[in-house]
């Protein structure tokens, strides 16, 4: 990973984020799947200038711990880092960002009513921290692994298991803004999810992945939607995983 974003997670995992159940989810998630499923994958898919992390809400309030205040933490690796106002709540933040531009973006699993969608969670555990709600992510960050950032001597970290990245990232492809910086991201999301899905083949992890998908089409029909509008750009031993 990039320099600060390793000394970003070490400082955060020292302070005991993951002990509070949250999980690396995004690109630094994806930079640890080579470990775990045993293949290479492309260094194109993996670039990234900010960190997301995900937990329940439910779970940031039933722990009945919090780390240490998230903005000090973040500090102690970068002392620029500051907390970006919420634009419906100047109060709240869920984006910290250095002078260089580098973003820690803090996540809500939400999966209910609309009618908290663009407002801020609080987020117990992560002391001082909110978090922005998004659809999608209950489905991403269920059953969590453990898997290495390689920063230092190696940083020990919750990620989500790599078919589900895949198929989220089929999902939110279909989800991004109509402009440039949309577009980019959606080619991205789809580059990630192919990358794992020939790693998966290749590992023998197909069942898995079988299971995966199934739970992600048993959603609804914006799902299953979703999924089979994004396996459109795969290629087409990818296609073929996914099926109708």
């Amino acid at each position: 990973p990039p320099v600060i974003a390793g000394r970003v997670l070490e400082s955060l995992a020292k302070a005991g984020m993951f002990r509070l159940r949250a999980v690396l989810v995004g690109t630094l998630a994806y930079q640890t799947y080579p470990a775990l499923l045993g293949m290479r994958l492309s260094n194109r898919a993996a670039a990234t200038q900010d960190i997301d992390i995900a937990q329940y809400p439910s779970i940031a309030v039933a722990v009945d711990d919090q780390m240490e205040p998230f903005i000090e933490t973040l500090r102690q690796a970068d002392e620029t880092f500051k907390p970006v106002p919420h634009v419906n709540d100047p109060v709240a933040s869920t984006v910290f960002q250095n002078a260089s531009g580098f973003r820690v973006d803090i996540i809500a699993a939400h999966r209910g009513s609309d009618d908290i969608i663009g407002k801020p969670v609080k987020m117990p555990a992560l002391a001082g921290a909110g978090a922005e709600p998004l659809r999608f992510m209950d489905y991403l960050i269920r059953a969590p692994q453990r898997s290495v950032l390689l920063h230092g001597s190696g940083i020990a970290a919750t990620v989500p298991e790599p078919e589900r990245f895949a198929v989220h990232k089929l999902i939110i492809a279909t989800r991004r803004r109509d402009d440039a910086a949309g577009r980019l991201k959606s080619q991205k999301d789809v580059m990630q999810a192919g990358e794992i899905i020939s790693a998966v083949t290749q590992s023998g992890r197909t069942e898995r992945f079988a299971q995966m998908l199934a739970e992600a089409r048993d959603r609804g029909p914006a799902w299953r939607q979703a999924i089979a509008q994004s396996a459109t750009r795969l290629d087409a031993a990818a296609r073929d995983m996914i099926g109708s």
